[in-house]
This record gives structure tokens, sequence and C-alpha cells, in this order.
């Protein structure tokens, strides 16, 4: 059975997911910004939402963030700003970790990065997909591009004056 979170029953959604021990499968995507589904992270302006409140938090209608509507200008629409939708309904942290498996998918160049910070760095607020380190069954896949090695320009301080 395939489930989708409407807005006129977003209140039932989590309930029926939990009371079903979680979904069997979970397909998603880490977004730019460290998201999963369309949960960012907390902005610097909002102290009082932790790592807890983040793995916490249930399906909901939001606002989508700035960096959500650009990447999706980018990668969805050629560009296309205002055709992206700024309301949406998105899957909660508690109801994805609640899954019995999950699977992402990392696609794009930028993806090189956000898959790195997801997989393998630290689990923090600043990056919400992280938290999928701390569930039992995760499947991903990878495309070549994704795959690539980030690009990092490091900039070394010799101390010493440039002539």
């Amino acid at each position: 059975k395939v489930i989708f979170p409407y807005p006129n029953v977003i209140d039932e959604y989590s309930e029926r997911i939990m009371s079903m021990g979680g979904v069997d499968i979970c397909f998603g995507g880490v977004g730019i910004s460290g998201h999963l589904a369309f949960n960012d992270p907390p902005e610097p302006d909002e102290p009082e939402k932790d790592l807890d409140w983040v793995r916490n938090c249930q399906t909901r209608i939001l606002k989508i963030s700035r960096e959500s509507c650009t990447q999706m200008a980018c990668g969805g629409t050629h560009g296309n700003w205002a055709i992206i939708p700024r309301t949406a309904v998105t899957v909660g942290m508690k109801e994805i970790l609640a899954s019995k498996k999950i699977i992402l998918t990392f696609m794009r160049t930028w993806h090189q990065g956000t898959m790195r910070r997801s997989l393998f760095g630290p689990v923090s607020k600043d990056c919400p997909g992280a938290l999928v380190q701390e569930h039992p069954n995760v499947e991903v896949l990878v495309t070549e591009l994704a795959a690539q090695p980030p690009y990092i320009d490091v900039i070394m301080d010799t101390g010493e004056e440039e002539s």
C-alpha cells in the first residue's frame, strides 16, 4: 500500500504510520542544505530547535526554505523560480526514521558534498539527512557524477607575506 501525506488529513498521517510500526520503504534524497524531504536544518535565529527537535519532527505543512526553492528551480525547472511552490506537505524525520528501510538517491554533481555530509559527517541539527546514520537499514544509490570527490579549494596560510 502506498501512503501519501495529504494536507486535509495531516494529523492522521503520523499516527497511521506509527501505528503500523513504520512504513516498509521510504524513498528520498538529501538536498543542498542537508535536508531530507523538506526537513531543513533550523535557521540560525531558532536556537531552541536542537537535534532532538529535528529528529522528532512529524509530518506537517511548511514554508519551503529559499535554499530548497533555489535547488528545485535549478534542478527541476531550468531556473523558472516563478513556478516553484512556496509551501509543501513533508514527511517528518520521525516517520522517515521509523521506516523499516530507507533508500536514498544521490545523482547530481552537487550531491558530492551532501552525500558525504549525510553519510559520513557528524549527526547534527545542521544536516538532518545525517540522521540516516542512526538507521539500521539504509540503501544508497549513487550516480558516477555524485560519486566523484567534491571540489575543495584549500588556501593555506604559510605565515609568509606575498611579495
